[in-house]
C-alpha cells in the first residue's frame, strides 16, 4: 500500500550566530510575519513542523539581547514548498 501523502512539510533554519559583542540571549523565528519561537543563543538552528505545502511563506531570524532589544535582523526568506514525501529544507540564513 503507497504511503499517504502529506500536506506539510519541515523546514529546517541554519543561522550563523552573531558574535559575542551583542550579548545576545535568544533568536526570534518568524514564519509569515508570526513569531513562532525564541531559541536560546546557543542555537543555530530550529526545525519548523507543518509547514504547507504549495503556500508561499516567508521566514526570519531575529538576534535578541538580555534587554530584549533586537541587535541583528536576518534577511527575509520566501519559499514555497512542493508536494514532496518527508521534506525538509536547510535555509541559510545570514543576519
Amino acid at each position: 500500500m503507497p504511503k499517504p501523502t502529506s500536506n506539510t512539510a519541515s523546514v529546517i533554519l541554519n543561522w550563523a550566530k552573531v558574535g559575542d559583542i551583542y550579548k545576545v540571549s535568544h533568536y526570534r523565528v518568524y514564519v509569515d510575519n508570526k513569531l513562532i519561537a525564541n531559541v536560546i543563543s546557543d542555537n543555530d538552528n530550529y526545525t519548523v513542523e507543518n509547514v504547507s505545502l504549495y503556500v508561499e511563506h516567508s521566514f526570519r531570524i531575529e538576534a535578541v539581547d538580555y534587554e530584549n532589544n533586537v541587535k541583528a535582523k536576518s534577511n527575509i526568506i520566501f519559499i514555497t514548498l512542493p508536494r514532496i514525501n518527508d521534506l525538509s529544507i536547510n535555509l541559510n540564513v545570514n543576519i
